[in-house]
């Protein structure tokens, strides 16, 4: 007589209608030959004598992809010609009226650039841009450009967007235009600068000085 054949995972006991059944085959899986595969125990049982036996089969297993390593940096191509800005520029023609460093309990990790709602917003330097859309975080519409000396700069509180994700961009080139969403009382583009594997740094003492004396508290 044949018992239906039971599926399992190496060293698991097998709960039967017998004991006896349960227990011997509880006994005679073999941990030595256990491996992470599924298993088939057919049992049998000779009427004549009453002796059980079972076989361990081993069940085919199906290849599980592997999951390929997580990583930071965005998977896009960069530019390769010699005209690749280095240098930073103002992302936007107005007033800064809030600066870099704490603010209301908190840290403010830009500089705030006050000015008429839909002004254009350029480019602070050549890169690509690794996040366009609305951010949870109080930015509202934010571009993130990621450039070739590893740093990122933000630009946020947008009125409107006028790139996308992957996008390759030039210094200069318009990326936004200027508005209040967002945690923002006012028209005005947050900028932020953040050098690769850093956090945020005043972003005045990368912009060039002519345009910085506008600064105001």
């Amino acid at each position: 007589m044949t018992i239906p054949s039971l599926n399992c995972r190496p060293l698991q006991l097998l709960l039967t209608a017998s004991l006896t059944i349960g227990s011997l085959a509880a006994g005679l899986l073999d941990p030595a030959i256990a491996t992470p595969q599924n298993y088939r125990i057919q049992v049998t049982t000779n009427s004549a004598t009453g002796s059980i036996k079972l076989i361990q089969v081993p069940v085919p297993s199906y290849p599980v992809a592997a999951s390929r390593p997580s990583s930071s940096k965005p998977n896009f191509a960069w530019p390769t010609d010699s005209s690749l800005q280095a240098g930073y520029i103002w992302p936007v023609k107005g007033v800064v009226t809030s600066g870099f460093g704490p603010r209301w309990g908190r840290m403010h990790n830009g500089i705030d650039i006050a000015g008429p709602v839909g002004a254009p917003i350029q480019a602070a330097a050549d890169g690509i841009v690794i996040s366009a859309g609305w951010n949870q975080g109080g930015y509202g519409n934010l571009v993130k450009i990621q450039h070739l000396n590893g740093s990122v700069t933000f630009y946020a509180h947008n009125q409107r967007l006028l790139v996308q994700q992957g996008q390759q961009v030039r210094q200069g080139q318009i990326i936004a235009e200027l508005g209040s969403t967002g945690n923002s009382t006012g028209p005005h583009c947050h900028f932020e600068i953040r050098p690769q594997g850093q956090s945020a740094v005043n972003p005045i003492a990368y912009l060039p000085s002519t345009v910085a004396q506008q600064f105001t508290h």
